[in-house]
Parts: structure tokens; sequence; C-alpha cells
């Protein structure tokens, strides 16, 4: 009788120190997760290898974890990550679309469309997952593609702005710049702060030849962001086609200096630019 008693007392000793750690892995979790919301990435992932450390099994620490190291830039880890994820739980969703973003992070887009094409076998209304398929197929330059995930995601969501960014973004590309302008116009409604759809929109006007409104949209754009090479590129663009090659060749210069690849015309050149 003894030894059963000593028995039962190890194993519901055993099954407290279980339940101990798990809880710990959730108090590290918590923690990291809160890190996770304040943008501290490297703290929220040393939060998440202690919970992992406790508890292995926990798959949304992994998750996350892909995540913070996504954030990082550091997107062969946070593959890693998702794998793991995936094999704890082959039909968790979240890990194929963290997955395929991490794709996207590496320009590996057919990739990230598998990934994707994962996540929405699992659940068909992730609208965010059809935004990131309709980026990849972007960077893919499959344009038609891309607007077919766009306005899927806009029919589960019709105030997604990312969504119509991207789908006037992906007009442009098809040199359909007005139908651009309409979508980016949606997009900036809904998010006045996207300092990239303003450029895109400015760079949309500037193809149709005007440049006034362009100018606006650029200098929205440059009040979100003054750092934003492209903005100040697109602007010398929009300056010269109305003739002012000195405000424009600042402009060149000004995107040079905060990107090298933005090279500075010749005055030549902008003079003939319009």
């Amino acid at each position: 009788m003894n030894g059963k008693i000593i028995l039962i007392t190890t194993v519901l000793a055993l099954a407290a120190g279980n339940a101990a750690a798990l809880t710990e892995a959730e108090e590290w979790y918590n923690e990291g997760y809160y890190y996770k919301g304040e943008g501290e990435y490297e703290k929220a992932i040393e939060c998440y290898d202690k919970a992992l450390g406790l508890d292995p099994e926990l798959t949304k620490a992994w998750n996350v974890k892909g995540f913070s190291l996504a954030e990082l830039d550091e997107y062969d880890e946070a593959i890693e990550c998702y794998d793991k994820a995936l094999e704890l739980d082959p039909e968790d969703e979240y890990a194929w679309y963290g997955k395929g973003n991490a794709f996207i992070g590496l320009d590996e887009y057919d990739e990230a469309i598998e990934c994707y094409d994962k996540a929405l076998e699992l659940d068909p209304e992730d609208e965010y997952a059809w935004y990131g398929k309709g980026y990849a197929f972007v960077d893919l330059g499959e344009y038609d593609e891309a607007i077919e995930c766009y306005d899927k995601a806009l029919e589960l969501d019709p105030e997604d702005a990312y969504a119509w960014a991207g789908k006037g973004t992906t007009f442009f590309y098809l040199s359909e710049y007005n139908e651009a302008i309409e979508c980016l116009d949606r997009a900036l409604e809904l998010d006045p702060e996207d300092a990239y759809a303003w450029n895109n929109e400015g760079t949309a006007f500037v193809y149709l030849g005007e440049y006034n409104e362009a100018i606006e949209c650029y200098d929205k754009a440059l009040e979100l962001d003054p750092g934003f090479a492209e903005a100040w590129e697109g602007k010398g663009r929009a300056l010269s086609g109305l003739g002012k090659y000195d405000e424009a060749s600042e402009c060149y210069k000004k995107a040079h200096e905060l990107d090298p690849q933005y090279e500075i015309p010749d005055i030549d050149d902008i003079n003939g630019s319009e």
C-alpha cells in the first residue's frame, strides 16, 4: 500500500511540476507578446525562447517568434520557426500565412504564393492572405492575377486601405493611370498617412501630364516621410514637366543624397524632360 501511495504522490508531483512549467511558459509568452506589441522584437524573442525552453510544443510561441524575426529582417530564421509550428500543427493557418510573408521578405514569390494558398485552403476568408498573394503576383509581373487577389481581399473588407493601395499600384503597372488614381484615392481616404500611396498617386499624375496634382501628392508623401528619396525624385520630374528646372534640380539632388541610386540628371536632360 505504501508503495502505491508513493507512486501516486510521485505522479501527482510530476503533474504539478509540468503544470507549473506550462504556466511559466505562458507567462513568458505573454511577456514576449507585450514586447512584440511595443515593437521591441529582440526582447520579445528572448521571452519566446524562455517559453519554448519550458514548452517546446507551444505552437503560438513559434509563430510569434517567427513574426518577430521577420520584423528584424531575419527571414530564414522566421521560416524555421513557422516550420516548427507546422510540424506541431500542419493546419495552422497563421503559420502558413506568416511563412508566406517571410518568403516575400526573401523575394521568393512563388514560394510565398504556395504558402498563401495553403492558408487560403484552411481559411478562404483570410483577407490578409489574399492581399499577400496579390503582392507576390505584382512582383512576379502577373498583374491581372494580382488584381483578382486584391478584389478578393476587398470583397472581405471593403475598407482595407492596403488592398486599395495595392490594387492602385497594380493598375499603374498596367499603365491604367486613371484607374490607379481612383484606387489610391480610396486608399488615402482610409489611411491618409500612407506615404507610399501618396507617392504612387503622384507618379500616376506625372504619367498623365498632370504635374501640379503630382506635386501636391509628392508634398504629402514628403510631409509624412522627409527622407523618401523616390518622392523627391518624382517631384523633380513633375517640376521639370512644369519647366521649373532649378527647383527640379534641387529635388534630384535631395533624392541622390538620400539614395545614390537616383542620379542627378544633366541640366540639358532636365531642360529636355518635358
